[in-house]
């Protein structure tokens, strides 16, 4: 048959010369079955392409999808984040009336690494480069591990959670701009079950929202949108509405870990 497509006019001479053939009861020329073959490998050929070009259209849809996503969710975040103000780490640095050397050196040092981290974030942004990116998330790693094992660091913070889980916050941001959005949700989801037990409705809000670009990066664009929905109905809810949305994201995450 491609030599047929490619030589019509020997197609037809030998069509033509052809004896007819006895097939299923039924009487056929030579020249029936070969314009047969031709046109249904045309028509198959004809198929191929036109599916080829529907997958390729489903796949940039759900590119420009994906892209859109995170575009208005990061849009969402930053009007939020606008119109509260960040809580602050409260310090506890005074023993009997008089300043703790200690306790005030250590509370420093989670603060100062703090804004540390942050200020390497920023500049991995504003570079695209990942190197500022790796070291961030190895100045929120140190201080989370402080945080978590080291006395001294512990009585310093007169709200200890609060600074870990602003280093569980930075590294999650790191570890999504470094490409390991699995590692990231971890981290996301232990500030989800901080923020639910302490009753903090802004910060549970902003990770549903974390989540779902979680999920938007590993390409699960069915538990985004989940997580998107119950983001949107918690940003336009109150406190106490706002915080059921987070607590029954945080069931759903643990009956999946489960």
């Amino acid at each position: 048959p491609r030599g047929a497509l490619e030589d019509p006019a020997g197609l037809a001479t030998a069509a033509a010369a052809a004896p007819d053939l006895e097939l299923f009861g039924l009487t056929l020329s030579h020249k029936e079955i070969i314009y047969g073959l031709v046109l249904g490998q045309f028509v198959g050929f004809v198929g191929a392409t036109v599916t080829g070009i529907g997958l390729r259209r489903r796949k940039r849809e759900l590119e420009v999808l994906n892209k859109t996503l995170l575009s208005v969710n990061a849009e969402l975040r930053t009007a939020q984040r606008r119109d509260r103000r960040a809580g602050r780490v409260r310090v506890n640095t005074t023993k009997e009336g008089a300043v703790d050397a200690e306790a005030e050196g250590a509370r420093y040092k989670v603060v100062d690494r703090l804004r540390e981290g942050k200020r390497l974030l920023r500049e991995s942004r504003e570079s695209g480069t990942d190197d500022a990116a790796e070291r961030a998330l190895g100045v929120f790693l140190a201080v989370l591990d402080d945080v978590r094992n080291d006395k001294a660091t512990q009585e310093s913070l007169d709200s200890a959670w609060k600074a870990e889980r602003k280093a569980r916050r930075g590294a999650a941001v790191a570890l999504r701009k470094l490409g390991r959005s699995d590692e990231a949700e971890m981290h996301w989801r232990e500030v989800l079950s901080m923020s639910v037990a302490n009753e903090d409705a802004a910060v549970a809000v902003d990770v549903l929202g974390a989540l779902a670009d979680c999920e938007t990066d590993k390409g699960d664009l069915e538990a985004a949108g989940k997580y998107y929905d119950k983001y949107l109905v918690a940003l336009t809810s109150d406190d106490a509405d706002a915080l059921q949305a987070a607590r029954d994201a945080l069931a759903s995450l643990t009956l999946a870990a489960a």
